[in-house]
């Protein structure tokens, strides 16, 4: 392909330090940052700046064509609606898992595990890391007086329910486009790239 399009490609070995960056990473990033990807992020910047000073990325890519393994697990909703005894279901799939160590078996425990009736929970249990069950469980009793009854999901709610007349792909787009896209991964390629003086382009 590069010689087909006559491309320069640079091929580097990283052998991360990470106890080294952090404290780097956390002058810039200035505030908690919890992406796994933003360790390599910082790396690519630090090398792509050795030899140009703005760089094209393909964050953008997967948000907005779908690129991501839970939209084609997003049509399963209507499928495992229908399953009865998804509790039991659940238990059974995840002994076989424990005991096969077969990738197909995590899968549909992970789909069993975060399906809700609401479309919207089932994808927000897709991707989360901690459910809000889970997140009210871990504080107490004074945070939550503080808190209330707020709802950490209020801005993708708000995206998801807003746009008419979309179907279901394009109104989860929608949420990935205003609310991951660009409080995640731009941030994450903007603060690693700069810190760096190297522009990036999405």
């Amino acid at each position: 392909m590069a010689n087909k399009y006559n491309t320069d490609h640079h091929e580097f070995l990283v052998k991360p330090d990470a106890v080294e960056a952090l404290p780097r990473m956390v002058y810039h990033y200035e505030e908690p940052y919890a992406d796994a990807s933003a360790l390599p992020t910082w790396y690519l910047s630090q090398i792509t700046r050795k030899h140009v000073s703005v760089a094209l990325n393909g964050d953008g890519g997967d948000e907005n064509f779908a690129g991501y393994e839970r939209f084609a697990a997003m049509k399963l909703h209507g499928l495992l609606a229908k399953l009865p005894l998804k509790d039991r279901l659940l238990k059974i799939t995840n002994k076989i898992r424990v005991k096969t160590d077969k990738k197909i078996f995590t899968n549909f425990a992970r789909l069993l595990k975060a399906y809700s009736p609401s479309v919207f929970d089932y994808y927000i249990n897709l991707i989360a890391y901690f459910t809000l069950a889970r997140k009210n469980a871990l504080l107490g009793p004074p945070l939550k007086g503080l808190i209330g009854q707020s709802d950490p999901l209020r801005s993708a709610r708000k995206y998801f329910e807003r746009p008419e007349g979309l179907s279901l792909l394009d109104r989860l787009l929608y949420v990935g486009i205003n609310t991951y896209l660009p409080d995640d991964l731009i941030y994450k390629v903007e603060i690693a790239s700069m810190a760096h003086g190297l522009e990036a382009r999405s």
